[in-house]
């Protein structure tokens, strides 16, 4: 039998297209484990409070991420207020958020925590009470009826002032409005 060898190989090409598919195989993680931020007593409603961020590192939807917060409270990315905020009924909040990406069987991330500072405003008018001492008779509308022979540095009236704003802010200032004859002594 004779064979008749050919120079050249015979070759044939054939394109392959491979397409590779994300799984949804990653956890979402937070840049950081623990977030502080600060809140102005009285702000709006829908007043951003800080920033958190979470990364999926998976591709499309299976990356996209959302945040569960400790009231069930789904948002994109930040906490917002949504109702009054007052220092003097509450002074720190403190809560923990997850991260959850959109993929089926969708990953949830570890908690991060949040901690709130609710920063105080002076926003409460100092409440004045005056009361009576002694043998000085008062009205109802806080006037006094004194002697005008009574001996200079009895005591009138004992006047009580306080204020429900903190640190600084219920720190008070008394004065005599006027150049009257009277004068305010701390007790």
């Amino acid at each position: 039998m004779d064979v008749a060898l050919t120079p050249y190989p015979v070759i044939s090409k054939s394109l392959l297209r491979v397409t590779v598919t994300d799984a949804n195989d990653n956890i979402p993680k937070f840049d950081k484990s623990h977030y502080d931020g600060e809140l102005p007593e009285n702000s709006p409603v829908g007043h951003s409070v800080l920033q958190v961020k979470a990364s999926g590192s998976d591709m499309g939807p299976k990356g996209e991420v959302t945040y569960k917060f400790f009231q069930a409270l789904t948002v994109k990315q930040a906490p917002f207020v949504k109702g009054s905020v007052y220092h003097e009924e509450i002074n720190m909040l403190k809560f923990n958020v997850q991260a959850k990406d959109n993929g089926p069987q969708s990953k949830s991330s570890n908690k991060a925590l949040m901690t709130i500072t609710v920063k105080d405003q002076n926003d409460i008018a100092p409440l004045i009470r005056i009361l009576g001492i002694g043998l000085v008779k008062h009205e109802d509308d806080d006037i006094a009826k004194i002697s005008e022979n009574m001996p200079e540095g009895t005591a009138v009236a004992l006047v009580d002032v306080s204020d429900r704003d903190g640190d600084e802010n219920a720190v008070v200032t008394c004065v005599v409005a006027r150049d009257v004859s009277f004068q305010l002594q701390d007790e």
